[in-house]
């Protein structure tokens, strides 16, 4: 009796399996809920077409174990995931938190260019002058005039001066100016490249610099050496223009007024021969190579113009006279204004004299998206403010308005957001994995809500400036399998917390976007955080085959079914058509009355 007792009170007492498995506490909940239910099933049945978990509980297991695991667990991780067509949601984990997408931005950034620009705008920048003689001559200034472009580079500088010399221009009687602006008118963050080579033992050594031009000096106080440790120091300065120099000394030479401060004296140039040839051109470029340099070696350095505008008013001169075009002025800076109100003092008006077109805004959002260039995304979207502000310099207090309201017309609130550039390469962005979703959608036509007449956005030209797995850009090195190579089109994003990835994979005509954002990440786990998002990225494929192999199986099925029935069918209708012949048969025979039974 006492052993029946104690056994009930067992039975009474003691939990199932299923609920201890609920009532285990889960440090990922998703995860654990998920194995608890596989372990407790009361009752094994054979699983067929219609009860077996189709290929989104697949997905969302292998997820939910990549999400849980030992490298996305020491910071935040925000995955979407839906069907790119439908919108149907497929995965959601942390969808709506505010997390820092980093260069993922761009993905916003480069579809507010393309919309407000459109792929075939270029950047142009001219050259104005008065109109040519019968000689070939310019009787006048001519003039510089950009328009921001954030590629404008020595090469076309170049090509300009070419351009200007097969229109047919000569000899230009006049300065060649340019204005202060840096961004809308000079080149694109320039440098100078100075080679120093080690001479003879004891001796100076031999220094070059590109590009060559007079607005670069050079003062060598540095030698070459055999046995001691080697320091070569290359640093550079600003000299004072003839005028500056002028006004120095005037100041220097005044006597100064009783218990008035001593004037301090003036840097002196260097080599005042050379200066004296093109002082009234500014300020130019001295370039100090001092220390020692051991035998046999040799180093380039780079160094800044410090004056952007004078250096590109001296390049273009330079380049002007290379390709056979003789200019007798000066470089001097003045804005268009002047300069127009100046020629009209003259009795001449500024024409178009050569132009020179960058590349379309096309393959200039393929190189940011592709290869994730920030300062070109930054300049693009500040560009492509500008212009719908109509005109002006370039900011980017302009190009994040312009983003924004981009994304208001894509459904995306810009007050639910922080952005404050175009390329992300900021701590303070603030945006959810759903949005980004929501941004490629619109952006890569799966909606219709950037679908309007004023937009001049193509979704097959900003799909094709994404990154593709083991192709191209960021995602040259990843997803290079067989089975993923050219599946994969997304925009990767990194900064010192924060990793990212964000696109489309595909199969045939399936397609899923995501959305993939680690914040709180180590910086030396990124290459790990990389490949549980590469993890992730492979499960969605797996779903799209089976996905796709499913679809074939229900539809191999339902072709056996139609012929199962139209068999069925046509047997019917063979019985059928043989029991009326026969009918028909004995209709049209005569009864012999030699056959007629004798019963009757």
């Amino acid at each position: 009796m006492r052993a029946l007792v104690l056994f009930l009170a067992l039975a009474v007492g003691w939990p199932t399996a299923a609920e201890a498995g609920r009532a285990r506490p889960s440090r990922r909940a998703r995860a654990v809920k998920g194995s608890a239910r596989r372990v407790v099933t009361p009752v094994r049945r054979a699983r067929t077409a219609a009860t077996a978990p189709g290929p989104e509980s697949f997905l969302r297991e292998a997820l939910d174990a990549i999400w849980a695991g030992r490298i996305l667990r020491r910071g935040v991780t925000a995955v979407y995931v839906v069907d790119a067509r439908t919108g149907e949601d497929i995965y959601s984990v942390h969808a709506d938190d505010k997390i820092n997408p980093a260069s993922n931005v761009k993905l916003v950034s480069t579809a507010t260019v393309l919309d407000l620009l459109g792929p075939s705008w270029r950047y142009t920048t001219r050259l104005f002058g008065p109109a040519l003689d019968r000689a070939g001559v310019a009787h006048g200034n001519v003039y510089l005039r950009g328009s921001a472009d954030p590629t404008f580079a020595t090469a076309n500088i170049e090509d300009l001066a070419r351009a200007a010399a097969a229109s047919g221009v000569k000899r230009v009687e006049g300065d060649v100016i340019l204005s202060d602006h840096v961004l809308r008118d000079t080149l694109s963050s320039p440098r100078i490249a100075i080679k120093v080579t080690a001479g003879q033992a004891n001796k100076p050594p031999t220094v070059t610099f590109e590009p060559n031009i007079p607005y670069i000096q050079v003062h060598i106080d540095a030698k070459t050496i055999t046995r001691r440790r080697a320091r070569l120091v290359v640093d550079s300065q600003l000299l004072p223009t003839a005028g500056e120099a002028a006004a120095a000394a005037v100041a220097v030479a005044t006597p100064a007024a009783p218990g008035a401060q001593p004037a301090a004296a003036p840097a002196a140039a260097i080599s005042s021969a050379a200066a004296a040839a093109d002082a009234y051109d500014g300020a130019r470029l001295l370039i100090k190579v001092t220390g020692t340099i051991k035998q046999g070696k040799s180093y380039t350095y780079f160094r800044s113009v410090r004056l952007r505008s004078t250096f590109t008013g001296y390049l273009l001169r330079e380049a002007l006279r290379t390709a056979g075009v003789e200019v007798t002025g000066r470089v001097r800076l003045a804005e268009f204004d002047a300069y127009t109100a100046e020629a009209a003092v003259a009795g001449w008006l500024p024409v178009e004299l050569a132009r020179h077109r960058s590349k379309s805004v096309e393959e200039l959002v393929a190189r940011v998206n592709k290869r994730s260039t920030n300062w070109l995304a930054d300049r693009l979207l500040m560009t492509a403010g500008a212009e719908f502000d109509g005109g002006g310099l370039p900011s980017m207090k302009k190009g994040v308005e312009a983003m924004h309201r981009w994304l208001e017309k894509s459904g995306v609130k810009a007050a639910d957001i922080v952005l404050d550039t175009g390329s992300g390469l900021s701590h303070k962005t603030q945006i959810t994995a759903r949005h980004l979703v929501t941004v490629l959608r619109a952006a890569a036509g799966f909606t219709s809500r950037v679908a309007q007449p004023k937009s001049l956005l193509d979704p097959s030209i900003y799909l094709r400036s994404l990154a593709v797995g083991g192709v191209d850009g960021t995602l040259r090195g990843r997803f290079r399998s067989e089975g993923m190579r050219g599946r994969v089109v997304a925009k990767t994003g990194t900064l010192r917390d924060s990793v990212a990835l964000s696109g489309f994979v595909t199969r045939d005509e399936d397609v899923l976007c995501f959305a993939i954002v680690t914040n709180g990440n180590n910086w030396n786990a990124r290459g790990r955080v990389r490949r549980e998002h590469d993890q992730m990225v492979l499960a969605m494929q797996h779903y799209l085959e089976a996905r796709a192999e499913r679809r074939s199986a229900l539809a191999a099925a339902e072709t056996r079914r139609e012929a199962a029935r139209a068999a069925a069918v046509s047997q019917e209708t063979s019985d059928a058509a043989a029991v009326s012949d026969s009918i028909e048969v004995m209709s049209v025979q005569p009864v012999r009355p030699d056959r007629v039974p004798a019963a009757l």
